[in-house]
């Protein structure tokens, strides 16, 4: 039996596909990424990657035109998008497969799988989900925000996941330990750390010696912890020090930063 992946965008599915193609288990892997953005994920058969873009694409172009801060519309955006693909990969499937999909994108795939003397692993990258939205909460309130909370259709089709999964693969003993906070029996998970592709990054010279640096690469908001990396970083007694970001800075962060001497580009 091969395996079926699914995954809205990239992540680290892409890593594990080339691993199962180079065991000869990947049957296929489901994306809702435009090919023209696969053009460097090498090491997997062009004709093994499905592409379903039609509504995962322009979400994440609304930036363009603007919209990107319709809090109601990107989630509904989000939901449909999610919904959209995995019956759509549900559909496709008519023969027994390991089904791997990301949390939040399977249950409806994994069931098929299932129905056809399959399996279905719920991929989970973070915490569980119900532990994720309690804690937002409490840390946006911690910074005097509101937390507008994650969607209670998205809850409760995540638990469903993990419910109907035959295993559920977190990445960290953090990660592990909050679903079995959650009651998840401790049997049902696995956990992967995640890898890297060494060829793509590796040490290309020795770091300076004049400067002491610092990297921020992603989103720059309270779920990544952003102002925690800042205080540690102005607390740093160094004569020459430098934090580069490079990311969208969400509009919580923005406040807090008023008043802070901040560079931005």
């Amino acid at each position: 039996m091969k395996v079926t992946q699914l995954a809205i965008g990239r992540f680290h599915h892409f890593h594990l596909a080339r691993q199962l193609e180079r065991l000869g288990l990947l049957e296929r892997i489901y994306t809702g990424f435009p090919k023209f953005k696969l053009k460097d994920e090498q090491g997997i058969p062009k004709d093994k990657v499905k592409t379903f873009p039609w509504i995962h694409t322009p979400y994440m172009k609304r930036g363009l035109i603007g919209i990107q801060y319709w809090e109601w519309l990107s989630e509904e955006w989000e939901w449909i998008d999610k919904q959209v693909i995995d019956k759509y990969v549900a559909g496709k499937i008519d023969h027994p497969t390991i089904l791997i999909a990301l949390s939040g994108n399977g249950l409806h795939a994994g069931k098929k799988a299932k129905d056809n003397n399959g399996y279905f692993i719920c991929d989970r990258g973070s915490s569980h989900i119900r532990f994720q939205d309690q804690i937002l909460r409490e840390e946006y309130a911690r910074w005097g925000f509101t937390f507008r909370g994650v969607d209670p259709r998205v809850i409760e089709k995540e638990e469903i996941e993990y419910e109907q999964a035959d295993r559920i693969t977190i990445p960290s003993e953090f990660v592990k330990q909050t679903f079995i906070d959650q009651g998840v029996p401790e049997s049902k998970l696995s956990k992967i750390p995640y890898g890297a592709r060494l060829e793509r990054f590796y040490k290309v010279a020795e770091p300076g010696t004049d400067k002491f640096q610092v990297l921020w690469v992603g989103n720059v908001c309270l779920r990544k912890g952003f102002m925690y990396a800042l205080n540690a970083f102005q607390n740093l007694r160094h004569p020459n020090k430098e934090f580069v970001v490079i990311g969208t800075v969400e509009s919580e962060i923005k406040q807090l930063l008023v008043g802070i001497r901040i560079w931005m580009k």
